[in-house]
């Protein structure tokens, strides 16, 4: 369910004594109703949240704010699918439908375990591969720049 990944999205954060006082992510609605169930991400179990199934798609929506400070949020929206099938049961995963590339400026990446940096760095990737064919030269330019993308000559 929503409850188990809220768990570990702010697993990190927790370690360190921080908290962000929203859910994690929420259902994606129809004709501009964003926040719709029944699925949801978010750390308070309610009698009307559905298991997440194949196909449904919630926001994902970590952040962290400090009152006349600072505050940062990322936020995706991601689909539902099945991942695996092993002899333990079908498990499920989850495919991106928002590529956006990260502004780094605001990360200190000294902090980023090497997991979270292999997972950014692919993600950066993903982005620059999935926009570039809509993309003219000087924007691809600019993207892989943006993205951090190491100056690699482009097939084609």
């Amino acid at each position: 369910t929503g409850v188990n990944l809220d768990i570990l999205a702010r697993q990190r954060l927790w370690q360190k004594g921080m908290d962000y006082r929203h859910g994690t992510g929420h259902g994606i609605g129809y004709m501009l109703n964003v926040h719709e169930g029944p699925q949801a991400i978010r750390y308070k179990y309610t009698a009307d949240q559905k298991p997440l199934q194949p196909g449904m798609l919630v926001s994902d929506e970590p952040g962290i704010y400090r009152e006349g400070r600072f505050g940062v949020r990322l936020e995706s929206i991601l689909m539902v699918k099945e991942a695996e099938q092993t002899v333990d049961g079908t498990f499920y995963g989850f495919e991106c439908l928002t590529y956006v590339p990260i502004d780094d400026r605001g990360i200190d990446r000294s902090l980023m375990t090497s997991d979270e940096t292999e997972l950014y760095e692919r993600y950066q990737k993903e982005v620059y591969e999935r926009l570039k064919d809509s993309l003219d030269e000087n924007e691809r330019k600019w993207l892989r720049t943006y993205a951090g993308i190491d100056a690699v000559t482009e097939e084609g």
